[in-house]
């Protein structure tokens, strides 16, 4: 009996040792996280690292990620696809006792990073911007308008920018979430302001700035989107083109406006212009004429273009041929074979035939004709009156030569259309095949 009394004995302290061995184990639930690629944008895989002490069964929330729960001491990654802040818990246990941890673990949205820029009204200076800010993902914004007023906002939506002043700008856009940021950037361009200017120039038949008149009006302005055109006493061909024309009738001094807009402003200037009577007369001072071997100076004179024409010339725009009035013939330097031709004979006298040429009546010595007109006739014309009653068709010497001996000597001459004139040579000079004489010339512009 006393053996059986000592084995019960130490049967009870064993049980009451391992009862205590147990009552000691230290139970703790710990873990941490690691995202991989430090990447917090979404989708993001995490990594569960378990370092619980004493546990022998666990239980997992992975709350919004996938998957979602698990009870394996050591979980596969997990993986979310949204944006958000998560729950992610761990309870273990042992036996009956109990431990758990939580973190939270925040994530953000992938950064899409876009806006619109949109220039209100037009470009020109001063300009208002309108930003659309099409980003998302972002928790924070910083843009910068270069040369804009404000120049820098941290608004997701900024108020709108004002440019004053024409050039180039870029308009920067950073956002971005504690993950990471994107940049921007777009460059604007700003025209400059509407500046007015314009030009009012007489046809190429009126430079001689007599009524009536057809005067070309050109606009310099810049940025200007419309034109208006006012000319009181003429009548515009049309008022609101960029560039027109308008005609008087009679002499006078006239205003010439143009009003320029581009939905800004508007702006208006005024030019005048004064037209004189018209004498119906064209003039002509020192014209040089070359003898037939001159190739410094033409021969051929054209009311219609105001000037001298070479050979070459004609050759080349044949159309220049049926204005020709009248040709110099000088056969030689010294002057002694001379004649002024009509332009349908002029292949007769050593130049090509003329194209399309017109028969003109030349009357190349009034000692030999009816005509009275002097030199003095010729220098006191300030109208074409005194040609109008010469009959100069019925005293054609076109045919007659002449030797160039005394200086001023007198031409008249009267085209096919009507129209008569008067050249009056003031002066020779011999200086071999390219000898020439200068003289005046008078013509009417129209026949009256």
């Amino acid at each position: 009996m006393k053996n059986f009394g000592l084995v019960f004995f130490v049967l009870i302290l064993a049980f009451l040792s391992a009862c205590y061995k147990e009552e000691v184990v230290n139970l703790k639930a710990d873990f941490d996280l690691t995202v991989v690629d430090n990447d917090y944008t979404v989708p993001v895989e995490v990594f569960i690292g378990n370092n619980s002490l004493g546990a022998d069964r666990y239980e997992w929330t992975f709350e919004g990620g996938i998957p979602e729960t698990s009870t394996q001491k050591q979980p596969e990654n997990v993986w979310y696809r949204n944006a958000g802040t998560y729950r992610i818990e761990l309870k273990c246990w042992y036996q009956e006792r109990y431990d758990s941890k939580e973190i939270t673990l925040t994530l953000d949205s992938a950064i899409t990073i876009a806006f619109d820029a949109e220039i209100l009204k037009n470009a020109f200076a001063p300009v208002s911007l309108q930003i659309s800010n099409r980003s998302s993902g972002a928790s924070f914004y910083r843009w910068t308008f270069e040369g804009g007023i404000p120049e820098t906002s941290e608004d997701k939506y900024p108020p709108l920018v004002v440019y004053d002043n024409p050039g180039e700008y870029t308009v920067r856009l950073i956002a971005g979430n504690e993950s990471e940021a994107k940049e921007i950037v777009k460059n604007i361009w700003v025209l400059p302001r509407m500046e007015i200017d314009f030009t009012a120039t007489l046809s190429f038949e009126d430079e001689d700035k007599e009524a009536p008149a057809h005067v070309f009006l050109e606009s310099l302005a810049t940025g200007a989107l419309r034109y208006k055109w006012k000319a009181e006493g003429g009548v515009i061909e049309n008022d609101t083109a960029r560039n027109t024309s308008v005609y008087f009738q009679h002499p006078g001094i006239f205003a010439i406006m143009l009003e320029t807009d581009n939905d800004k402003e508007i702006k208006q200037m005024e030019k005048t212009i004064e037209l004189l009577p018209n004498t119906n007369l064209l003039s002509l001072e020192n014209v040089r004429l070359g003898i037939n071997s001159a190739k410094l100076d033409g021969m051929f004179f054209s009311g219609y273009l105001k000037k001298i024409l070479k050979e070459e010339e004609i050759e080349d725009d044949e159309t220049l041929g049926e204005q020709v009035d009248w040709v110099f013939f000088g056969l030689n330097s010294r002057f002694s074979y001379c004649r002024f031709l009509s332009p349908d004979s002029a292949n007769l006298f050593t130049f090509r035939q003329i194209p399309h040429a017109k028969k003109t009546y030349i009357c190349n010595d009034l000692k030999k004709s009816t005509l009275q007109f002097s030199v003095a006739d010729f220098e006191a014309m300030k109208n074409d009156v005194p040609l109008r009653s010469l009959d100069i068709r019925s005293n054609d010497t076109g045919k007659l030569f002449f030797e160039l001996s005394e200086l001023p000597r007198l031409i008249l001459f009267e085209t096919e259309d009507g129209r008569k004139g008067a050249v009056k040579i003031n002066k020779k000079t011999e200086n071999g095949t390219d000898s020439y004489i200068e003289a005046d010339i008078k013509v009417q512009k129209e026949k009256m």
